[in-house]
């Protein structure tokens, strides 16, 4: 009976290793995520790096023993394109700080969370349209103006830069404001002004 007990625990050890290559092929084939623990460990390391005020949207797969994601991270709308891109480069290297077999790490940065605002953007006009509105109610702009466009909670929030002569009357920028407000996607509007010599 001894033989039979051997052959027993032989059988059992060959099915528990054929288990396990099995199933270790099986997650391979199949998308597999990370566990909730991991996933909420890098969640908590991506909102306190400097700058990030809300991560969303986190999602994880592996490939084979590598590990993918993508995130999305919200910043401050006020900022720059370049420092909202290096925040997200600090996530990204304090993640795999973390996690050294994380392969590949893609992140969107958000000026809002989309959970809480749905984005509408299909429907809000593009720049071009949007200075030619504004070229409508400003008599005389100046060449040399800039406008930054804002794109929050379904409207668009437009900060115009110019530098005008000291002579020049500085447009009403209340008025404007009104005359655009016609507009479904307009915002608001905030001129800043620069005066030259004459």
């Amino acid at each position: 009976w001894l033989d039979v007990l051997a052959a027993v625990i032989i059988s059992g050890i060959i099915i528990h290793i054929g288990w396990r290559f099995t199933w270790d092929s099986v997650k391979e084939l199949v998308d597999t995520g990370l566990s909730p623990e991991d996933t909420e460990a890098l969640k908590h390391i991506a909102s306190k790096t400097d700058g990030v005020r809300n991560v969303h949207e986190l999602r994880s797969r592996r490939m084979g023993h590598d590990i993918l994601l993508d995130v999305h991270l919200v910043v401050s709308p006020e900022i720059s394109v370049s420092e909202g891109h290096q925040i997200g480069m600090q996530v990204v290297k304090a993640m795999r700080d973390s996690l050294d077999n994380i392969l590949d790490i893609n992140f969107h940065i958000d000026a809002e969370n989309n959970e809480i605002h749905p984005q509408t953007s299909e429907q809000l006009p593009a720049r071009a349209e949007i200075r030619e509105a504004l070229l409508q109610h400003i008599d005389n702009l100046p060449s040399n103006n800039r406008l930054r466009l804002h794109y929050l909670r379904n409207r668009v929030h437009m900060e115009l830069f110019m530098e005008i002569p000291e002579s020049e009357a500085l447009p009403d920028a209340h008025r404007i404001s009104e005359e655009l407000a016609r507009y479904p996607w307009f915002g608001s509007l905030r001129i800043w002004h620069a005066h030259t010599e004459n």
